[in-house]
């Protein structure tokens, strides 16, 4: 009988030593609150939004503006003189016509309405940006809580794992706490998962390396 229990101990030992402590956070340093406004702020979405209005801007600028003007030189001599007269002319073409006014005012409200979804665009993309990362900052604060019960449970076990060799602990409360720190272990490895996949969609998102 002895020798089963200190076979079960020994069982117990090597599941703990088969579930080491997890790391909490990714590999790559958690963005802070300021670098993700930034980031979102100039992320490829926005970027695109921008670039269609200084299209639209540029657009209307060139067609709002007069058309080339002209300078002509002649030189003629009157009837009956020797006497030759220098003339100058000096033109610029003005279109006046409704057509044309009216390309200037859908020209102006392009603008308008480029701008307002460049900004609109700028707004949600700082927002979803923060969202994720109060997100993945409650998803860290909750794995450093579950890495923390879990070194406690792994502690707690090796403790009545010695008392159990020494005969003054029972087996059965050294398997249970064996058992609650590999629940603990499989779901801080289910929160790091959840980490590292928002981590990565985050920063895509803002056009980051996942990897910085």
């Amino acid at each position: 009988m002895r020798n089963r229990k200190k076979d079960g101990i020994k069982r117990g030992a090597r599941r703990l030593a088969a579930a080491p402590l997890v790391a909490v956070l990714c590999a790559a340093a958690p963005l802070t609150e300021a670098q993700v406004i930034e980031a979102a702020a100039t992320s490829p979405s926005v970027r695109l939004s921008d670039a269609h209005q200084a299209v639209a801007t540029a657009e209307t600028l060139a067609a709002s503006l007069a058309a080339n003007p002209t300078l002509e030189w002649r030189q003629e001599r009157p009837p009956g003189t020797e006497q030759k007269i220098d003339s100058w002319s000096f033109s610029i073409p003005l279109d006046v016509s409704a057509r044309a006014a009216s390309g200037r005012h859908l020209g102006r409200a392009r603008v308008a309405r480029t701008g307002a979804a460049a900004r609109r665009a700028k707004s949600d993309a700082i927002g979803f940006a923060l969202r994720q990362f109060y997100q993945l900052a409650g998803l860290r604060e909750r794995a450093h809580l579950q890495a923390e019960a879990q070194s406690r449970f792994v502690e707690a076990a090796r403790v009545l794992q010695r008392r159990s060799v020494a005969g003054t602990a029972a087996e059965m409360g050294t398997i249970r706490l064996e058992l609650e720190a590999e629940m603990a272990h499989a779901a801080l490895r289910q929160s790091q998962a959840q980490i590292e996949r928002l981590h990565e969609g985050l920063a895509r998102r803002l056009g980051l390396d996942p990897k910085t």
